[in-house]
């Protein structure tokens, strides 16, 4: 994989792996084997996706990020973090993903201490978003319903029906 990656490096503007960065596990392959180059892994306070890593690989310093696993995990990590760093390799203004704000059409739950990025489908003309049932990070039904984001902030384990939240729409 190292070799790969190496290789990669030389035609390459940016990498991009996913699995193997948990924080602990004995699972953490892609975190092993780019030990020797200057990859820092991190707990980020967001779910899903809360595994992360980033670095420069190869003679160029060409950027990788190391994303989580689960599928809804790596896709909301690669909006957040590599969407605008592509762009910004693009020599482009950032584009943000459009975020509105809306009424809850049910009650959500957050860890503590943790920013949740829930899916949801978004009502623009009724103002609402209706949360979806199935939020695990390696439940894609959900996401392939999802037209948007809900984001409970860290500091919040709960919102209820009717309270505003910030929504994120989805490309």
């Amino acid at each position: 994989m190292v070799t790969a990656l190496e290789e990669l490096s030389v035609s390459a503007d940016l990498l991009v792996t996913t699995g193997g960065v948990s924080m602990g596990g004995e699972h953490d392959v892609v975190k092993a084997a780019l030990s020797s180059f200057a990859i820092r892994f991190r707990k980020v306070a967001m779910q899903p996706g809360m595994p992360q890593g980033f670095g420069l690989i190869g003679f160029g310093g060409t950027p990788v990020f190391t994303l989580p696993g689960n599928p809804v995990s790596a896709f909301v990590s690669f909006l957040l973090f590599v969407r605008p760093a592509m762009q910004a390799l693009q020599g482009l203004a950032p584009a943000p993903l459009p975020v509105t704000r809306a009424r809850l059409a049910g009650p959500v739950r957050s860890p503590e201490g943790r920013r949740s990025y829930l899916r949801g489908v978004l009502d623009h003309r009724a103002g609402t978003v209706i949360p979806l049932t199935g939020q695990g990070s390696h439940q894609l039904g959900a996401l392939a319903r999802a037209n948007a984001l809900i984001v409970v902030p860290e500091d919040v384990v709960r919102m209820e029906e009717d309270e505003p939240a910030d929504v994120v729409s989805l490309p």
